[in-house]
């Protein structure tokens, strides 16, 4: 028998998960609670239904344009009159602001027969002129035909002005950055390798300390400099930073605009009032992140929209979730649930993927409120993107934040019963998906503020949930963030009773074993941007890179664990074959200890990890697994 003595903070060198201190115990937490919205039929639904089966279009949506002509195509079946409007800007407060005209659109009709679409077609060259639809349309729902007219931007539009609200006609010919046809996707093969760094694009570059350039601060060029700390010689921030901390991925806040899925943020761009320049840099962006050898997700809400998103201006009521009594349902807390369950959503999602995919070559998604989307169109959506490359991930997460304030329909627009992402369901999914183990990262908080009795509950989540909700662990992504936007600090602080950034050496012990017990785990991870160097969102919401060297012991800590996961291959195989490789110690239900058998190349082949929650040292005995 081996016998190892369990130290206060962990050893690399031995491998050993450590960290301790004498804190109070919190109440055990508990899964959300997810799927159990309510769930029912109305006049509302039943009039969706018959808009999806009757109203059925797959050709072009939006606008085409040549230097011969422009053609716009929007889908709106409940309208009586459509007009496409032209102007010479963006928005009035431009030079040369006017509007040069007003045309009506036709309906479509294939073999004598309405699929919804209205379409026009101008003879000319209207390349870079702006354009809104005029919509005269009614309630989906509404029996009594009352019509309401809105201007609205075109909900396909792939660029616009400077606020969104006027679509750009445009084909994005010229917006390429130099040498743009040698950048290729960087895909990460195999789900459970990844390490992902989750960051918004205005906070992580804003604050002076990062070296960025004033002028390009908060935008998307930004990740393009060769920036350090303070700008001064030594320590690397940004995209060379994310480089040599030892990410494989880049999952990026959404950089979409508030008014269309389809094109990038103005806000980002150096130029807000060019929305082609906005196009181009968005792109330099992704090209910088992939010189550097990262993959580049992008998260997406598409769960919940504004009510001036041109959703409720082209088909009101039809892309939203409607409640039995007309309001609107919101069960993200952010705005009007978006009904994943329509046809014409679905078809709006997949085009904007594509969209993303291949003008942008992003290589993953990240779904955000997922418990907020129906399960078969999460499955539809990893097919429609294996057609592209099975290469490009998706990941998701289960939460649903507001569940009482939420309501959905019986049935898909396929006819099967709508189910709404969870754990509990994550095992129909298809391969290739993998969803945010909420549980395991709950259990790793109870357990570092003294939890008892939670040894069976930490071996399942290493095991990357074996034998409970997932499947395999290239299912299962890791995090220790809270989703109310808390870091990983800011929960053991308040656990702690300490005060939100202060610097407390007891947290950072307790900090060094959640992100140990995570390192040390199966499956993949995502890290929210700062937890590395115990960003507390007490200070600004820009991430201050000055907390490089105030948190630096524990910035080199979490580094390290990076580096040496990167040496274990069975903490990142993705196949429930590795399950018996870790062989736990079954003598304590408080510490946890286990070895793992390791087979790869120029690695370890036996690896001992120990966790200890308590305020005292203690001895852990292994068993022999030595064969020599």
């Amino acid at each position: 028998m081996n016998k190892f003595k369990r130290f206060m903070a962990a050893s690399m060198a031995s491998l050993m998960a450590l960290a301790s201190a004498a804190v109070s115990t919190p109440a055990a937490t508990e899964d959300p609670v997810i799927n159990t919205v309510r769930q029912g039929s109305s006049s509302y639904t039943k009039a969706c239904e018959d808009t999806d089966s009757q109203y059925i279009y797959d050709g072009f949506l939006g606008c085409d344009c040549t230097k011969e002509y422009s053609q716009f195509r929007p889908w709106a079946p409940g309208a009586t009159d459509v007009k496409v409007n032209l102007y010479t800007t963006g928005t009035d407060d431009e030079e040369g602001a006017s509007k040069v005209g007003t045309y009506y659109l036709e309906k479509m009709l294939v073999n004598g027969k309405w699929n919804g679409v209205w379409t026009i077609k101008l003879i000319g060259n209207f390349k870079n002129w702006y354009y809104t639809y005029t919509i005269t349309t009614y309630n989906i729902t509404n029996s009594s035909k009352s019509y309401n007219t809105y201007e609205t931007p075109d909900l396909y539009a792939v660029a616009a002005g400077k606020d969104g609200k006027r679509s750009l006609i445009t084909d994005l010919e010229n917006t390429d950055p130099s040498s743009w046809d040698l950048d290729n996707h960087v895909y990460v093969q195999n789900p459970a390798e990844a390490i992902v760094y989750e960051l918004d694009i205005k906070n992580f570059t804003s604050d002076p300390s990062s070296g960025i350039p004033y002028d390009l601060m908060g935008k998307f060029l930004s990740f393009t400099q060769l920036s350090r700390l303070n700008d001064s010689v030594g320590i690397l921030t940004c995209t060379n930073y994310l480089a040599n901390l030892g990410v494989t991925t880049v999952q990026i806040k959404p950089f979409y605009s508030s008014m269309g899925f389809m094109m990038p943020d103005n806000s980002y761009s150096t130029n807000e009032s060019d929305p082609l320049q906005t196009v181009s840099e968005c792109k330099s962006m992704i090209q910088a992140l992939h010189k550097a050898g990262l993959s580049v997700v992008m998260d997406m809400d598409i769960t919940s929209v504004s009510e001036d998103f041109p959703f409720q201006k082209t088909v009101p009521d039809y892309y939203l979730r409607i409640k039995t009594n007309g309001d609107k349902s919101n069960g993200s807390g952010n705005g009007n649930d978006c009904a994943t369950e329509r046809l014409m959503f679905r078809r709006y999602i997949i085009n904007t993927l594509t969209q993303w995919v291949n003008e942008y070559h992003v290589d993953g998604f990240h779904f955000e409120n997922g418990g907020l989307i129906d399960k078969e169109f999460l499955n539809e959506i990893r097919e429609e993107l294996n057609k592209i490359s099975p290469d490009i991930s998706v990941s998701c997460d289960t939460e649903l934040p507001y569940p009482d304030n939420a309501m959905i329909c019986d049935n898909t627009c396929r006819g099967t019963r709508l189910r709404l992402v969870s754990l509990a369901n994550a095992k129909t999914a298809d391969d290739g998906i993998s969803f945010y183990n909420s549980t395991y990262s709950n259990n790793i908080m109870s357990y570092i503020n003294g939890g008892k009795n939670m040894s069976d509950a930490i071996q399942t989540g290493i095991l990357a949930d074996k034998d409970n909700k997932l499947t395999n662990p290239a299912q299962c992504t890791n995090y220790l963030h809270d989703n109310s936007g808390l870091s990983l600090y800011d929960r053991i602080t308040d656990s702690l009773g300490i005060a939100r950034g202060t610097k407390d050496d007891n947290a950072i012990a307790l900090a060094k074993l959640a992100v140990a017990m995570e390192y040390t785990s199966m499956g993949s991870i995502v890290i929210r941007s700062g937890d590395e160097m115990g960003y507390s969102s007490s200070q600004s919401s820009a991430l201050d890179w000055n907390n490089l060297i105030t948190y630096s012991d524990f910035h080199a800590y979490y580094s390290g664990l990076i580096r040496l996961r990167k040496t274990i291959s069975k903490l990142t195989s993705g196949s429930t074959s590795s399950y018996s490789d870790f062989v736990f110690d079954t003598s304590s239900t408080d510490q946890i200890a286990y070895v793992i058998n390791n087979d790869g190349n120029n690695e370890w082949n036996k690896i001992a990890v120990m966790y200890n929650n308590s305020d005292s040292a203690k001895w852990i005995t292994l068993s022999d697994t030595s064969t020599d």
